[in-house]
């Protein structure tokens, strides 16, 4: 924005056919935009032109008869406000234009998100699976421990039954665990089993 507003002259041809210009048109611009300056105003020993009295640059400046002789126009300050504006109004619609395109186009795609859903939903039945069968586990454990400590005193052993477990998660466990249970691609709802 910096770069447009203040190494061009799209800024100053539009100050000047919004306020100088009677006819809307670029018609005297280049006059309107060069200073004037007295060539003897110069502090050179040998000016380079002698036989030329003034001389014309672009800038917006007092000319040399005025009673602020070189200092900026008005008009100098119409175009930095100008400039100045265009600057903060250019970044704005960048920003809103960036913003937008974030906006349309997302970071990951709608396909990816909902893989990555079901993925952290498959990572979470494993866990609630082992976890269950921990629980299960140290429960076995337990009942065995009390089992074997009731029959050391009558001399019986009790060896409780092996279970085998079913890895098929669509079967629900046979214990208290939240199971969280699609029931179509990407909806989740939760059983109390």
């Amino acid at each position: 924005g910096f770069i447009i507003a203040f190494t061009s002259d799209f800024i100053p041809r539009l100050v000047y056919i919004l306020t100088v210009s009677e006819d809307r048109s670029l018609a005297g611009f280049l006059n309107d935009s060069l200073a004037i300056m007295n060539t003897t105003d110069l502090d050179l020993d040998h000016p380079p032109f002698p036989s030329i009295p003034l001389c014309r640059y672009p800038d917006y400046r007092e000319p040399p008869w005025s009673p602020d002789k070189y200092m900026k126009t008005n008009m100098y300050w119409r175009v930095l406000a100008a400039r100045l504006t265009f600057v903060v109004i250019f970044e704005n619609i960048v920003v809103m234009v960036v913003v937008f395109v974030g906006w349309c186009i997302p970071d990951i795609p709608t396909r990816l998100k909902e893989q990555i859903r079901r993925e952290a939903f498959i990572t979470n039945e494993i866990i609630i699976h082992q976890e269950a069968i921990r629980t299960r586990n140290s429960r076995f454990e337990n009942s065995e421990q009390d089992q074997r400590n009731s029959d050391d005193d009558h001399n019986v052993v009790f060896q409780p039954p092996k279970k085998k477990w079913n890895k098929d998660f669509s079967v629900k466990p046979q214990d208290e665990a939240l199971v969280h249970r699609p029931s179509a691609y990407g909806e989740i709802f939760e059983d109390t089993v």
